[in-house]
């Protein structure tokens, strides 16, 4: 799929956003044949800062909201936040259930994907929730501004496995920046 864009050599897209359609139209989160109104696959929005991601992620999510797809939009850095404190003041049982949450949700949209403070612990939460989404083959759209080269190879993998994803690649200048002079 090219969104205002040309595919590029490695296999990816490059996209430029269209105002003519909608996000989910954009995007094509196809239905599955046994739930009709239930997308799946995956998608991965790679681009700068300011080149729309996150608006797209918050379109899509919104749009599902009159679905029966149960969308859940989690910020990685926040998400992995809630985890650490909660599992360092013992509060174990929020902790998992936050987690199977966020592992289980009809349709996962993961914005910041690789703006977390990366540890051994962080890049294993990621791994594992990422991981069984993919193994069940549910329905998961991750912003990033790193490449996939930069993001943990286990992620990065299951990222580019084009069975399952498609990785969209968004250019252009920082939107927040278009109005700042010096």
């Amino acid at each position: 799929m090219v969104i205002g864009g040309q595919t590029s050599g490695t296999g990816q897209l490059a996209a430029t956003a269209s105002t003519s359609e909608t996000p989910v139209s954009l995007l094509k989160i196809t239905p599955s044949p046994s739930s009709p109104t239930q997308p799946t696959g995956w998608i991965t929005l790679l681009g700068g800062v300011g080149t729309g991601k996150t608006h797209l992620l918050a379109a899509v999510a919104n749009a599902l909201m009159y679905t029966t797809a149960r969308p859940l939009y989690c910020v990685v850095p926040e998400f992995l936040a809630f985890l650490r404190e909660s599992f360092d003041a013992g509060q174990s049982e929020s902790c998992s259930r936050r987690f199977e949450l966020v592992r289980n949700a009809g349709v996962l949209l993961l914005d910041d994907l690789g703006a977390e403070k990366e540890s051994e612990w962080t890049q294993e939460q990621l791994y594992r929730v990422i991981n069984h989404r993919y193994n069940e083959g549910l329905p998961t759209l991750i912003a990033s501004n790193l490449p996939l080269s930069e993001i943990e190879p286990r992620i990065a993998s299951r990222l580019r496995d084009t069975r399952i994803d498609q990785v969209i690649v968004m250019s252009g200048p920082d939107y927040r920046a278009r109005n700042v002079t010096a």
